[in-house]
């Protein structure tokens, strides 16, 4: 309550929230939130401790990034892969939010870099998280791109050397969520399709729709250059590629898309 009353604070990151008992959850949260609305993010998965839900309104995703880590490895298939992100669809209940991430404090210390787990496929990932429903995560250094690991009890800076890679490519997600409603999140107005493409075992394919906003992502999930055809109706009218402005198309009359490998597209309408 100090905080709220005090510094009018907003919600709370919950440390490792399951390992408190949930019925203290149960307890504090409408206790404060009769003074204001708060968002509670807990660091803990849906898919493990779904019952948190009842309380919290995201929380991480810590069985997909361990699972996408494997896929890259080839430790199991993309089906497998995609299966685990089915499951988060209904994670927790129907408008709560997953908190999705290809690096944090834990990992890069503990697990590795995103390079190290994802290797190329770490830009594909980072797509998806600011794509798919629900809230994307960044970690500081990931503009550089960041492929050192940080101590984590110790003093380790990271080493800037002024020279931003992947600046312009954070910056074009970043305004797409921010001015895109079709990318809003645990939003009931929001419908998601899953695109056929071709290879549906290799590329992952989706569109967002809210309103007359709407958002196309593909996501090539192999080594392998894709051609790609979408066939689904509710694809249709004239997108703009975000990564290149300049470049625009009528997917009522052309709706073919060449894949690098590992390789991304994202169209808005």
């Amino acid at each position: 309550m100090y905080w709220i009353e005090e510094t009018d604070i907003d919600g709370y990151r919950c440390d490792l929230a399951f390992w408190v008992e949930l019925d203290f959850w149960q307890e504090v949260k409408p206790e404060l939130e009769k003074v204001k609305k708060l968002f509670w993010l807990g660091e803990f998965d849906a898919l493990e401790h779904p019952e948190y839900m009842q309380v919290f309104d995201a929380a991480y995703t810590w069985t997909w990034m361990h699972k996408a880590q494997e896929f890259y490895e080839g430790k199991i298939s993309f089906d497998q892969l995609d299966s685990v992100l089915q499951r988060y669809d209904t994670a927790g209940g129907k408008y709560k939010k997953q908190l999705w991430f290809t690096s944090n404090h834990d990992e890069n210390s503990w697990n590795g870099t995103e390079y190290e787990k994802y290797g190329e496929l770490a830009p594909a990932l980072a797509v998806f998280s600011f794509t798919w429903d629900g809230i994307p995560l960044i970690y500081s250094g990931q503009e550089l791109p960041n492929k050192k690991r940080l101590q984590f009890f110790e003093k380790d800076t990271i080493a800037w050397n002024g020279n931003y890679e992947l600046e312009d490519f954070y910056n074009v997600l970043l305004k797409l969520r921010k001015n895109n409603v079709a990318l809003s999140a645990g939003d009931p107005s929001v419908i998601s399709y899953r695109l056929r493409t071709g290879h549906d075992n290799k590329v992952l394919g989706y569109v967002r729709k809210n309103g007359k906003k709407e958002v196309l992502v593909l996501l090539n999930f192999s080594n392998e250059n894709l051609h790609c055809v979408v066939d689904n109706e509710p694809v249709k009218g004239v997108y703009r590629n975000v990564f290149n402005p300049g470049e625009t198309r009528d997917l009522g009359s052309n709706k073919n898309f060449d894949l690098t490998p590992w390789g991304y597209i994202v169209f808005e309408k």
